[in-house]
């Protein structure tokens, strides 16, 4: 299976699975994961036009995120500091503690590492912290018209 894409060419899947080669805000290629999308041909062509817009998405769930960012995120830092030491000095190297990190500092680091489908109408993007190999990341939920539903901390 295909699928075809304006901004990233033609992305081969398998089982509905593939990867997006790294561009605009993501330094690293995204894993992509449409299985439950299956062959509709309708919802695979959202999906492409979705993806055309994926820095645009990207950058709108950084913005819920900084507007959020004490409910939703403000906890991270302090984790990070307490039980990945070394995670959290390479994801803020200019931290000498999380007090020192901001919510725009947060932001700043968050990077697309996978975008999947949990329905035929839904798409998230999951949003690294950084480079650190820990299991917090930013889950934004859209549906496949572009229109952000919720932004949250998955584990």
């Amino acid at each position: 299976m295909k699928l075809e894409t304006n901004r990233f060419g033609v992305i081969a899947l398998q089982d509905g699975e593939g990867q997006l080669p790294a561009r605009d805000s993501a330094a690293a290629p995204i894993a992509l994961d449409l299985v439950e999308v299956g062959q509709d041909a309708e919802a695979l062509a959202k999906v492409g036009r979705f993806l055309d817009a994926l820095a645009s998405h990207v950058e709108t769930a950084k913005a819920a995120v900084l507007a959020e960012y004490e409910g939703l995120a403000g906890f991270v830092p302090e984790w990070l500091e307490e039980e990945a030491p070394d995670a959290f000095a390479s994801v803020f190297p200019k931290a000498t503690s999380a007090a020192d990190v901001t919510a725009q500092t947060f932001v700043d680091v968050l990077r697309p590492s996978s975008v999947w489908a949990g329905d035929r109408q839904s798409i998230t993007i999951d949003l690294a912290i950084g480079d650190a190999e820990i299991d917090h990341k930013v889950a934004a939920y859209f549906d496949l018209n572009g229109t952000l539903d919720e932004v949250g901390i998955e584990s």
